[in-house]
């Protein structure tokens, strides 16, 4: 602790994002950028439990590079070899993979219930001094750096890194050896009978935890009642699709030879079909856009300064030339990461990321279908395109099933966090890079 506040001089420990703490003592769910539980620190405090009582820690150290030391978290068994009998049931169960397998807090406080206090001090007197001392040098140096132009002291070394070397002279322990008032908590407390604080401002410094929705003076912008026209709207488009995809295959088996007399009938179908999907195109692409914007809004309420654009780019993002093909993703991510709600488990995003995949296609296949509309001056040609509108239609149908997951998954997860109690502490469920599954 001496060193860590002497190097800060004033300033945070870290930055947020950063990784606090031992690697060797982190959870699964930490090594995976999984959501972090109460759970996880019941893991953290097996493996402590296991270091405490054997010396070394269940998982290995990083000799053998970080990145085996966390795989070794993530999928091998802990190394228990000499763990009492009396801590192995505990333990075995804290370092459990599965976080929902592991013992609550609740029960942790059950197995383990203190024994009759009988008054007095547990630790050797000597200890108790030698704490004492080095628990005043630590609040000297609190105060100096809680100065503005204070600099950091030269420390030397920790008297617990090496307790023969320890400030002043060694008391041994004895009958007679005052108890120390830093054995007990209550030494710190004033006569208002509040704890002790230096300078009566909280400590600003390592991982602030997200605020939950919603907060004071917050509220989100009604969302389902968008999702169901959007939805209604992709079913009609659907249907239309889905007769448009059936005239051009009897219009293939047209150009066959069974029916020749049937072309123009066919054709001329095919073309009033084609109104109606271009209407009903237009009616879904506004919905799309209204319903897109009001989720990127969400999802600044949800997660304040997570979203990456102004809500502006929510829809000019789908017009802008070339940038088309990959803006409107990054801000489809930013909304589903803003909305998943905090659980344990993964959230996988393998719907967004097909149904991206299917969209881009079917975008690039609107040159393509307007190449064979111009080229198609002959009967063979004429075949090509309408093979060509066949595979459109099948990929626009196949986007627009993936589109209506993505519109329920995320209209669903909004709801949900928008039902959290004001002030619930909540983890962010992923980042812009790589997604949480």
């Amino acid at each position: 602790a001496l060193d860590a506040v002497g190097a800060t001089t004033g300033g945070n420990l870290t930055m947020t994002g950063a990784v606090v703490g031992s690697p060797g003592f982190m959870s699964p769910e930490q090594v995976r950028g999984e959501p972090v539980t109460a759970a996880s620190d019941v893991f953290c405090l097996g493996s402590v439990l296991a270091f405490a009582a054997t010396g070394r820690q269940p998982f290995g150290n990083v000799d053998s590079g970080i990145h085996a030391l966390m795989y070794r978290i993530a999928q091998e068994e802990p190394d228990l070899v000499g763990l009492p009998e009396g801590a192995r049931g505990l333990v075995t169960a804290c370092l459990n993979k599965d976080p929902a397998k592991r013992p609550s807090v609740e029960e942790l406080v059950a197995a383990t219930h203190p024994v009759t206090d009988d008054g007095e001090p547990w630790l050797p007197g000597g200890l108790l001094a030698r704490l004492g001392r080095d628990a005043l040098q630590l609040l000297e140096v609190e105060a100096e750096n809680a100065q503005p132009d204070a600099t950091a002291p030269q420390q030397g070394p920790s008297a617990y890194g090496h307790p023969q070397a320890g400030p002043g002279p060694h008391t041994p322990p004895g009958p007679h050896t005052p108890p120390s008032p830093y054995a007990s908590p209550s030494a710190y407390a004033t006569p208002q009978g509040h704890g002790y604080a230096m300078n009566a401002q909280p400590w600003q410094g390592g991982y602030q935890a997200p605020v939950g929705y919603p907060l004071s003076g917050t509220r989100l912008r009604p969302i389902r009642g968008l999702a169901t026209a959007l939805l209604s709207m992709f079913g009609v488009w659907t249907v239309l699709t889905l007769l448009d995809m059936a005239l051009n295959i009897s219009l293939l088996d047209t150009y066959s030879g069974s029916e020749p007399d049937m072309l123009s009938t066919r054709a001329s179908d095919i073309d009033s079909l084609g109104t109606g999907i271009g209407v009903a195109v237009c009616v879904l692409a506004v919905l799309w856009l209204i319903w897109f914007r009001t989720a990127y809004i969400n999802s600044t309420v949800l997660s304040p300064g997570l979203p990456r654009f102004g809500s502006g780019y929510a829809v000019g993002a789908w017009f802008i030339p070339v940038a088309q093909l990959w803006l409107p993703k990054q801000i489809a991510n930013d909304i589903w990461t803003a909305s998943t709600p905090p659980a344990p488990g993964r959230h996988g995003r393998a719907v967004l990321h097909w149904w991206w995949t299917a969209f881009v296609v079917m975008f690039l296949m609107f040159p393509v279908h307007g190449a064979s509309e111009i080229v198609s001056d002959s009967g063979r040609a004429e075949r090509l395109g309408v093979i060509i509108n066949i595979a459109d239609d099948a990929i626009g149908l196949l986007a627009a099933v993936l589109a209506i997951g993505v519109v329920r998954r995320i209209t669903k997860m909004q709801e949900r966090r928008a039902a959290q109690p004001i002030g619930q502490a909540q983890q962010p469920a992923g980042v812009f890079g790589p997604p949480a599954a």
